[in-house]
């Protein structure tokens, strides 16, 4: 977590067009002061994924609502018993739900953080997981068990909110849901009732900080590889660079890649909901200045045992 009394101010150490090609993504890492004190590396931004195959034999339109994301999946259900729209033992409710609906656990306000877990947007999202999750359409067990890659890997999954890096690491590769190539497509976060925009959550990212006790050399030097892990055009393309830049001029180099690389059905829709979704993460969490993934565990590991959403939230 970032602390002011150890921790540079950066705004010098970068030109002010990085400071505002950043801005959107960089949220978290404002001070109270207004001044930048960490530079995002990689985002994590909820989309919905989705199996178009099984959209099609369905006969189901990809939702762009909540209320849609609900019709269909209160439908597979019932007309599909065995099929998910999604695990939740782990991160998933806070990440794709509580955060994208606006739920206030973790808000900055000034130099306090708010959280309120009766707020409407928190009840609602409670409500619509529990709903779904009592008539079968979730799975309690989490993304990462074994029971999720069984369901999966025969191909039980027709939707489901997860991060950036999801398709390569939890919904591609044969070790976890194994799902081919040609079968999975994005669209953004559906959006809920009275929202404008279809916000995104966020699973993970990481972030650069330099102690405000290095020497200005050192200091310089620390800028420097931070500009350079996220802008080198070939760097943010390689290997070591595996998920979703937090710099947008190199995030469409990153997109670009992805949609050539041939796993999603429309490679060129992945990469511009990749990057449209990139730009709406929902300013109510602020994660470096606050620290709730004890609290997103706990609440995962909960609902995986058995407990309510409403009790594994309280």
């Amino acid at each position: 977590l970032a602390d002011a009394n150890n921790v540079l101010r950066l705004d010098k150490y970068a030109p002010a067009g990085f400071w505002d090609d950043m801005k959107d993504g960089n949220q978290w890492c404002k001070g109270a002061d207004g001044g930048w004190y960490c530079v995002k590396n990689d985002l994590a931004h909820t989309v919905l994924y989705y199996d178009q195959k099984l959209m099609d034999e369905f006969k189901y339109t990809v939702p762009t609502t909540m209320e849609e994301f609900k019709t269909i999946a209160l439908d597979m259900a019932k007309n599909h018993p065995g099929y998910n729209v999604g695990h939740l033992g782990n991160g998933e409710i806070y990440q794709g739900y509580l955060w994208p609906s606006g739920c206030p656990m973790a808000t900055a306000k000034g130099n306090k953080i708010i959280s309120n877990a009766k707020d409407p947007k928190c009840t609602r999202a409670v409500t619509l997981v529990q709903e779904l999750l009592t008539a079968g359409a979730f799975k309690k067990e989490g993304s990462f068990s074994a029971d999720a890659q069984k369901d999966n890997q025969a191909g039980k999954m027709l939707m489901n909110i997860g991060p950036s890096w999801w398709g390569d690491y939890v919904v591609k590769p044969a070790g976890s849901f194994g799902i081919p190539a040609g079968r999975i497509n994005i669209a953004p976060t559906p959006k809920w009732p009275g929202e404008t925009k279809n916000w995104s959550g966020a699973w993970g990212g990481g972030v650069y900080m330099i102690s405000s006790h290095s020497s200005p050399a050192q200091a310089k030097i620390a800028a420097e590889m931070i500009m350079y892990s996220t802008m080198d055009k070939k760097f943010v393309v390689s290997a070591d660079m595996v998920t979703y830049p937090a710099f947008p001029p190199s995030a469409k180099l990153w997109a670009a890649d992805r949609a050539k690389a041939g796993y999603y059905v429309n490679g060129d829709n992945a990469a511009k909901v990749f990057y449209d979704s990139s730009l709406l993460i929902r300013p109510n969490v602020t994660p470096v200045r606050f620290n709730i993934d004890s609290f997103v565990d706990a609440q995962g590991a909960d609902i995986a045992a058995g407990k309510t959403v409403a009790d594994a939230f309280a």
